[in-house]
């Protein structure tokens, strides 16, 4: 039960942090995306913990496909950026994907 607490909570601190970001770049990520991208992440963390290795590019491309407006490697780094928030939070993050210094 505190585990699922914990993971619902790094996941709505993830999605303000990201929603509050997208406002500061020269090209605002929609919510549609940046909710896109946190689902995707956090699917790929759970995929993890199950013991699968799925394939990170893959889901990059997925995400390009349905939000052609950001690249694969855009999402690969708002993946970082994630992964950054949840190390601060001393939370799991996906392997792989190193926190990045500075968010975007």
């Amino acid at each position: 039960m505190v585990h699922a607490f914990r993971s619902r909570t790094a996941y709505t601190l993830i999605e303000l942090y990201a929603l509050k970001i997208s406002e500061v770049i020269m090209s605002p990520w929609s919510e549609t995306e940046v909710r896109s991208a946190v689902l995707a992440y956090f699917d790929l963390l759970k995929r993890e913990s199950c013991g699968e290795k799925p394939n990170k590019a893959y889901v990059y491309r997925s995400l390009n496909r349905t939000h052609p407006n950001r690249s694969a490697k855009a999402f690969g780094r708002k993946f970082q950026n994630i992964s950054a928030v949840l190390y601060e939070q001393q939370l799991p993050y996906c392997s792989g994907l190193k926190p990045l210094g500075n968010y975007q």
